[in-house]
């Protein structure tokens, strides 16, 4: 298959093992497909899933740039149905891959069983990072900031509007995932950043009826990487509870 023609334009999707819900994972913000090397087998074994490569990223042609996180949703929802991928999807993003989960859910509420939120990003960053910073600080933040994601591939401010913007998530379950190694730029206040960070987990845990929050140890951003196995341990217990809704 790997290759899916959704109208004049082709992406890349591979799909393993059986059963419900789909796990579709969706990864980071210069992440694709291969991403998810570590556990894709093992996540295989456990329920059917799939990984893709965004328009312009991995195997997939390019789409129209830059992307932003409509445009990721409304590719991902022709090429579920192009590939003719069974829902009810249980949606698992990491970092900027968050964002996908946050518009795409709300869209397709009638095809979504749960929602794994692995060290989501947080889309008012700005408004939130700024007052803990020196003015040199946020400049130079936002100076790297510039260069991050390649701007002329994916468009975070704008995605980071739309998030904003989207309605609020099903009522499904959500797992937030983050590594308790939590690391910051040199010199940045520390304990106040971390402390937003955790705030902005369970805030998102807390907006619907069955979110939690759960750290994982010896792991930084890339926990899945850091350790699958309790990676692996949380979502097969997750794939069980939306099952059993």
């Amino acid at each position: 298959m790997p290759l899916v023609d959704i109208g004049g334009r082709r992406l890349y999707i591979e799909e393993a093992g059986l059963g419900s819900p789909t796990l579709v994972l969706e990864p980071g913000l210069l992440g694709d497909s291969r991403a998810w090397h570590t556990v894709f087998d093992q996540l295989a074994a456990v329920t059917r899933t799939v990984r893709w490569d965004r328009a312009a990223f991995g195997q997939s042609d390019r789409g129209p740039l830059p992307q932003t996180t409509e445009r990721i949703c409304d590719d991902l929802h022709l090429l579920l149905a192009a590939a003719a991928v069974p829902s009810p999807y249980l949606l698992v993003g990491h970092s900027f891959g968050a964002f996908t989960l946050r518009v795409f859910a709300p869209r397709h509420r009638d095809e979504i069983s749960g929602l794994v939120f692995i060290e989501p990003s947080m889309p008012d960053i700005d408004e939130r990072v700024r007052p803990l910073l020196t003015s040199s600080q946020w400049d130079d933040l936002r100076s790297k900031w510039r260069h991050v994601g390649h701007p002329h591939l994916v468009d975070f401010e704008r995605s980071a509007r739309e998030v904003l913007n989207s309605p609020p998530l099903p009522h499904v379950p959500v797992l937030v995932l983050f590594g308790e190694r939590f690391t910051i730029f040199e010199g940045w206040p520390r304990e106040a950043v971390e402390a937003l960070w955790r705030t902005h987990y369970q805030t998102l845990a807390k907006s619907v009826p069955r979110g939690r929050v759960v750290g994982v140890p010896n792991a930084g951003h890339d926990l899945f990487i850091d350790q699958p196995a309790h990676f692996m341990a949380e979502i097969i217990a997750f794939v069980e509870e939306c099952r059993g809704r």
